[in-house]
């Protein structure tokens, strides 16, 4: 499985610690990669190893409901459509609430930062003390701290 990240992730993970996310099957779209320069001054794809993915046309049609449209970027319904295009191959990682709801609308995956670090410790072996430093630090920032407890306590009762 492919992880598939939007700009909060790559933002959010640029202003705590880069290294974390190291060595993680992470792909985007390049205008994610542009948002992110836009927005911390950095290309990302520098410092980590990300792949790219090819926007397609779309041949398959989502759903996008009208009162989620003036909600999303043309960026937002991009990476969605990718997301859903490889449903079977992506988890989609994003904090951005409306796209997280149209992907829901469209079964498509979704994690928010906190419950991706978490389903890593979980299903791909990442070290638990490790996830919770970075949620830590990723906690001073976010915008849901309480997303980040209840992701942190739920990793100290598996066991």
């Amino acid at each position: 499985m492919q992880y598939l990240v939007n700009a909060t992730f790559l933002i959010y993970s640029a202003r705590t610690d880069f290294s974390f996310i190291e060595g993680l099957k992470l792909c985007t779209i390049q205008p994610v990669l542009d948002e992110v320069a836009r927005e911390i001054g950095l290309d990302v794809s520098i410092i980590i190893d990300i792949k790219r993915v090819n926007l397609k046309d779309r041949k398959k049609t989502f759903q996008i409901p009208k009162n989620r449209l003036k909600r999303l970027s043309v960026i937002d319904q991009n990476i969605l459509f990718v997301a859903f295009e490889g449903k079977k191959s992506y988890l989609l990682v994003t904090d951005d609430k409306q796209i997280r709801k149209v992907g829901k609308v469209n079964r498509i995956r979704c994690l928010t930062t906190p419950k991706f670090i978490a389903f890593l410790v979980k299903h791909s072996g990442m070290d638990r003390k490790d996830a919770v430093e970075f949620l830590l630090k990723l906690r001073q920032i976010y915008t849901r701290p309480k997303e980040i407890d209840s992701a942190i306590e739920k990793m100290k009762r598996w066991k």
